[in-house]
This record gives structure tokens, sequence and C-alpha cells, in this order.
């Protein structure tokens, strides 16, 4: 019953309205004398269970999501252990890995080069870190997952 609640409410207020129940369940129009299809109290079973469906593979994304950004902030972390550094090429092939988007990369070449204050073509810990700071990004904050 809760994850049915939880679909339904869009703006997960607590609270559902009348505008998030009729958008959960939009008014159908009958199928034609002969026609197939759910009636009834199966097609709002139906309705539900595909929204209930959405809304696990929505969670179950952005988990995935989540993951991968962990996984990018511990493999940099240990590229930086003991006066490492991170490349462009090196950054550029395990976001890849990772799954970004090509059209994302040019976006992030220009933050890459922001961050390398020193022109090496390389990041250290402290162009990191002073990045980060500049942003007002501390290890307590939540990174996000888009």
């Amino acid at each position: 019953m809760e994850a049915g609640f939880d679909a339904v409410d869009a703006d997960g207020d607590g609270e559902l309205t009348a505008e998030e129940i009729g958008d959960a369940f939009p008014e159908e129009k009958p199928p034609k004398k002969g026609g197939k299809g759910p009636r009834g109290g199966a097609l709002l079973k139906t309705k539900l269970k595909n929204k209930l469906k959405n809304k696990l593979r929505l969670k179950n994304k952005s988990k995935q999501e989540e993951e991968g950004l962990n996984e990018f902030e511990a493999w940099a972390a240990a590229e930086l252990a003991d006066n490492g550094t991170i490349t462009k090429e090196e950054g550029y092939n395990k976001l890849t890995e990772l799954g970004v988007p090509e059209s994302m990369m040019d976006e992030l070449e220009v933050a890459f080069d922001a961050m390398d204050t020193n022109g090496d073509g390389a990041l250290d810990q402290g162009e990191v870190e002073g990045a980060m700071a500049h942003m007002g990004i501390d290890e307590d904050t939540q990174w996000p997952t888009e």
C-alpha cells in the first residue's frame, strides 16, 4: 500500500490531491463493443502496477547513478593519494567506463581545464580541493546524481 501511495503522491508531500489521483488514473474511454481490454478494477490494477514499475525503475536508475558517482569518487581519491594526479585522458577514460554520455564530455573538459590552475594538464590534490572549496563543496556535501 505504501509503495502504491508513494507512486501516486507525485510531489512527495505525504498527501494525495485529486489532481495526483487523476494523473495516476486518467479516465479511459471504454473499449468499443466487442473490443478487448481491462475493465473496472482490472484497469486500475494495471495502471497502478505500471506506475509502480516506472517508479522502481527510476529509483534503481538513481541508485546506479549514485553508485557510479561513489565509484568515481573512490577512483579519484586513489589516483590523488600520495601526490598522485589525474590527467584529462585518465578522467575521460574513467568517466566513459562509468557510462557518462559523450554529450557531457565537452562540459567536463572545460571544468577540468578550469581546475588545472597551473596548466600542466593534470589535476593534483590541491587543485581539486581548491575547486571544491571555490564551489562550496566539502566532505559533508551530498553529491547530485545527475
